[in-house]
């Protein structure tokens, strides 16, 4: 059948489909490449590759460097990056997860308190402590094409209406709607690329269907490489591989007749051909902690590093850890290079325990609070010793039974044969306290003034990296508890370390997560974390989105 045009300007798109990256790999991928290393050079536009992550895109740099196949002028991007790109000087309109949560939550707040049912009262209580279970069925519901007033539930209905229009106010775009508008700029916009290579991509990718096609639509010639459906996602993959043919019509089967299949002999029933009979390529190891698991691991990784077949060797956990880094560990103490794409993250300014302690007591007004705050921050006792404030509001709280700091506060004031007492009153005067309710304007310009009393310069600056004109909109009022609660989400400061030996991408040794490492091809593999419950991670079924609606809705936008 032909293929469908754009609107306005024509492009080709090119479906391809293969069993697996190896067999699309020497019969399009590899020439695909050939064609294209230096187009960027003699044409204006660039050439461009789309990876689901970025340790995909080293993978393939690693491949074409082995066959001194040339890059200059080739963009490696993932979806961010090609979100950014595409949507340009809009992309500042994207809002951060965080400040989503926190419009979620103040929705829920002004519902709770505007209703007069008393189960939708509850409903919205538990949503404003915990917005991020609805936030994601409304993220669902919506990347879908669906609209959530008419699929979700009806006491969630008036809470997102809220939400919606918070997030006009602010004016932020949903990720979904700026993803559409991308696609429909891309049919009538001049092309951004002369070449285009989406690779890796599954039904696992749902959400980035849109933008995957606005890349598309954006090239003279676009090709996108798909793989046949797998048995336990098989309806699934069926719908993605048949919508992208129902935009751009059937795709080309990859001619596998000449692969190699290296570990065919493991699906043939008896001992592998070029196995002994008493040991199989597969071995199971197990060990009683993390420290027993990365010794077996490294062990075995030494042991396939010393086989000459050995040309990739990958080794896969389910998630940042322990156990990636002990496994890094040793690998570098052997001074063996190696790309640790996982790493481990290394604590900032905001997780040192004096932020902690801020935040307890900005909630909790109560003297164990403040106690631990003054001794983690010395420099707020004013030259008072911690165990004399510690005593003299331990001996006030046993005089008057009332654990709250301004009550303690007053008590200490009237002590005033006691010199210790009035000290610690007046200590207690100028520890400063946010209200129980503001609005978000209100919340941060007092809490730089918080900050420049405790000469938390840096703290501010990185906080106020965070807010702009949108918290001058919202002029609704907020709790404190959920002000703080944003202010810890957005307080992140970790940041991903590894060790010297293990920052070396075109090494033969890969420490990957089970998803980076699924579009890859290796010649010797290590299964870490193959524990119940850690990998796969069970999917929870949400109350505001059951599994039976899902199947519902996909089954209504299903067709032949």
């Amino acid at each position: 059948m032909p293929r469908p045009k754009a609107d306005l300007r024509e492009n080709l798109v090119s479906l391809q489909i293969a069993s697996s990256f190896p067999a699309a790999w020497g019969n399009f991928v590899l020439p695909w490449f050939q064609r294209v290393s230096l187009t960027s050079v003699r044409n204006n536009e660039p050439v461009a590759v789309v990876t689901p992550f970025p340790s995909s895109a080293a993978f393939l740099r690693n491949r074409l460097l082995e066959h001194k196949i040339p890059l200059l002028g080739v963009k490696f991007l993932t979806p961010p990056q090609l979100r950014d790109l595409l949507l340009a000087d809009e992309a500042s309109a994207l809002p951060l997860r965080e400040h989503l949560r926190l419009l979620l939550a103040l929705a829920a707040e002004s519902a709770a308190e505007d209703s007069k049912d008393e189960d939708l009262q509850a409903i919205a209580k538990s949503i404003s402590r915990a917005p991020d279970n609805l936030l994601r069925a409304f993220d669902q519901v919506s990347a879908a094409g669906w609209d959530f007033d008419q699929t979700g539930p009806p006491a969630a209905r008036e809470i997102i209406k809220r939400f919606r229009a918070l997030v006009k106010a602010c004016g932020f775009q949903m990720v979904h709607e700026a993803d559409r508008i991308a696609m429909d700029r891309a049919k009538v916009a001049p092309a951004r690329f002369e070449e285009i290579l989406l690779i890796g991509f599954t039904a696992g990718h749902w959400a980035l269907l849109p933008l995957l096609r606005a890349a598309a639509l954006s090239a003279k010639r676009a090709a996108v490489v798909l793989e046949y459906p797998r048995e336990a996602t098989r309806s699934a993959d069926e719908s993605w591989i048949g919508t992208w043919e129902q935009d751009f019509g059937a795709c080309d089967q990859i001619d596998e007749s000449a692969r190699d299949r290296p570990f065919a002999d493991l699906i043939q029933p008896g001992p592998p051909s070029n196995a002994s009979t008493d040991s199989g390529p597969i071995h199971f190891l197990v060990g009683l902690n993390a420290t027993e698991q990365a010794r077996a691991i490294s062990a075995v990784a030494f042991k396939f590093l010393e086989d000459k077949s050995c040309t990739q060797l990958g080794i896969l956990f389910p998630r940042p850890g322990a156990l990636p880094r002990l496994v890094s560990d040793k690998l570098t103490r052997s001074g063996i290079l190696h790309h640790d794409a996982i790493g481990h993250l290394v604590p900032g300014e905001f997780e040192q325990p004096v932020w902690r302690a801020w935040l307890q007591m900005q909630e909790n007004h109560q003297v164990e609070s403040v106690l631990r705050f003054l001794e983690v921050n010395p420099e707020s006792l004013d030259g008072l010793a911690i165990e004399q404030v510690r005593k003299g509001l331990r001996r006030a709280y046993r005089d008057v039974l009332i654990d709250d700091v301004n009550v303690l506060a007053a008590y200490c004031d009237r002590q005033t044969e006691n010199e210790i007492s009035l000290r610690i009153a007046k200590l207690l005067r100028e520890t400063k306290f946010l209200p129980a309710r503001s609005t978000v304007r209100n919340f941060l310009a007092q809490t730089e003034e918080i900050f420049s009393g405790l000469k938390w310069k840096n703290r501010w600056a990185e906080i106020s990296q965070f807010t702009g004109k949108w918290s001058e909109s919202l002029s609704a009022e907020l709790s404190r508890a959920t002000y703080l609660r944003w202010l810890s989400e957005i307080s992140n400061s970790f940041s991903t370390a590894r060790a010297p030996n293990g920052n070396h991408p075109y090494s033969r040794v890969h420490l990957l997560s089970y998803a980076d490492a699924e579009a890859y091809e290796w010649s010797h593999l290590i299964l870490a974390g193959l524990n119940q419950g850690e990998w796969p991670q069970a999917q929870r079924e949400s109350g505001f989105l059951p599994d039976d609606q899902i199947a519902e809705l996909n089954a209504r936008a299903t067709r032949r």
